[in-house]
């Protein structure tokens, strides 16, 4: 629960086992909050300060989105949809995708496994079945 007054803001923090309170200014709550904020839902870097980190104009159009999303992922491994791909892209992935293991294969004689590729990330684990793909940093 937030409070606030003008001068003074007042903090709960609950784990469901223990409570903490704390009285502080209303800057260091709003500190405190984005903090709190980014811990708990981590965003991937997106667009303009993405760009800075990386040359995504060497990526081809069609995946370049997708690089950045997978380039602004922090965490060491993670799973994909395909239609999270897809919704990324903004495109449908060819059938090929979803019939052949080979698509997936961790080549830079394709576009789009080089998109991967180039940012540091790599496909380990694939289930044709269930839609899924597995990536991980390189």
């Amino acid at each position: 629960m937030l409070l606030l007054d003008m001068k003074k803001t007042s903090i709960r923090i609950s784990d469901g086992e223990q409570e903490f309170s704390y009285l502080v200014s209303s800057e260091v709550a709003g500190m405190l909050i984005r903090q709190l904020n980014d811990a708990v839902f981590p965003s991937p870097i997106s667009g303009e300060e993405a760009s800075r980190k990386f040359d995504f104009n060497q990526i081809r159009p069609r995946y370049r989105e997708l690089a950045r999303h997978l380039y602004g992922r922090e965490e060491e491994t993670f799973c994909m949809t395909f239609s999270q791909i897809e919704d990324i892209i903004g495109k449908s992935l060819p059938a090929s995708a979803r019939k052949y293991n080979a698509w997936w294969a961790n080549t830079r004689s394709h576009p789009y496994s080089a998109a991967w590729l180039d940012i540091g990330r790599r496909t380990c684990e694939l289930d044709l079945g269930e839609e899924t793909v597995v990536f991980q940093k390189k």
